[in-house]
């Protein structure tokens, strides 16, 4: 170790012991996460989230799912109603009057459902697309089949038909109030999350909470998210995008932004959102300056990745997008503070 690099080393024990004497700040991520449960393709529900909470759909890693409610959701039930009257239809021709008993939906369209949660069945415009069940007659009894697919009614009772099923009736208004009824117990189903691939798109699972591609134009309930991490696909050098941070971003949720600090527990959810970054590698709000890594809130930065005494030209830290380390970590490696990336912004 050169003599310059055993000075900063003793100016950094001395820094270090004023430090820990007083408050340090701390960086803190914040996300809103919002489930709605009206299916919509993944296109139009990323419009949709744009332009009702000015948000997008949602970046979500393993921790946030697991605590999501997703499970409430409209489903179709072989309700129909001609004229003024409703009546049941299975869908293999056999109809049936609606019992006296049963308490009928209140507005003026002509399709039913059951949405789970309540114990009433409602009315919707016959071309909306829901969640729906199909009846199997069996040699142990009558067995309800959710199907975790969207369709119109008609569609609905065309594809329990045409897998030998019945469109799923019911007998009295009792069934829908039943506790283990088939409407009224949570289901597994998609839900439109933030990633894409081009023809496919990604979800998360309603209950088992795993994660998994479908293609972009079916039709599902979707999660929408706003957070105070923001990639800006600029190439500016280090001290651009310090500036660019403060000056940017007209969004309503954070008051104010800067060029994103941090520490390792937030490292992997920060990598992930910076996944469609147009260069290798993004800036952060990290400089070497007298002995120290500091990150752009104040914070001391005390892992081990970064070299205690790195090259003069490469004192500004970058988050690698697309690689981790042997252990898998994501990767931040000393930059020249000239080199012009994309950034990573926080807002306050």
């Amino acid at each position: 170790m050169g003599p310059a690099c055993s000075e900063m080393m003793i100016m950094k024990m001395i820094l270090l012991l004023w430090f820990s004497s007083g408050p340090v700040q701390t960086f803190t991520i914040k996300q809103i996460i919002w489930y709605k449960p009206y299916p919509r393709t993944w296109m139009d529900a990323q419009a949709y989230c744009k332009s009702e909470h000015n948000a997008d759909l949602a970046t979500v890693t393993e921790n946030d799912v697991n605590v999501i409610d997703m499970s409430i959701f409209y489903s179709w039930i072989g309700l129909r109603k001609s004229g003024s009257q409703w009546y049941w239809d299975k869908g293999n021709g056999d109809t049936q009057a609606v019992q006296d008993n049963f308490v009928l939906p209140v507005g003026n369209r002509e399709c039913g459902q059951a949405l789970y949660s309540t114990h009433i069945p409602l009315d919707d415009d016959c071309e909306n697309i829901h969640f729906f069940f199909c009846r199997m007659q069996g040699l142990l009894g009558v067995l309800d089949i959710f199907i975790p697919k969207t369709k119109t009614w008609e569609e609905a009772k065309q594809y329990c038909v045409e897998h030998n099923f019945e469109f799923i009736t019911v007998t009295s208004d009792k069934d829908l109030q039943w506790s283990s009824s088939p409407f009224y117990v949570a289901r597994n189903f998609p839900v439109w999350i933030g990633l894409y691939h081009y023809d496919y798109c990604g979800t998360v699972w309603s209950q088992n909470k795993t994660f998994s591609d479908q293609s972009c134009s079916e039709t599902f309930p979707y999660l929408c998210s706003v957070n105070n991490l923001l990639l800006v696909q600029e190439l500016l050098t280090w001290e651009q995008s310090y500036d660019r941070c403060k000056i940017h971003i007209p969004h309503t949720h954070f008051s104010s932004y800067q060029l994103l600090g941090g520490d390792a527990f937030h490292l992997q959810f920060i990598q992930f959102l910076a996944r469609n970054a147009t260069t290798d590698k993004v800036w952060l709000g990290l400089r070497f300056m007298n002995g120290f890594w500091f990150w752009s809130n104040g914070e001391i930065y005390s892992l081990p990745d970064l070299p205690s005494c790195p090259e003069p030209h490469l004192h500004c830290g970058a988050l690698v997008v697309n690689r981790k380390s042997s252990i898998s970590k994501p990767i931040i490696e000393p930059s020249d503070c000239s080199e012009t990336l994309n950034l990573l912004c926080y807002g306050l």
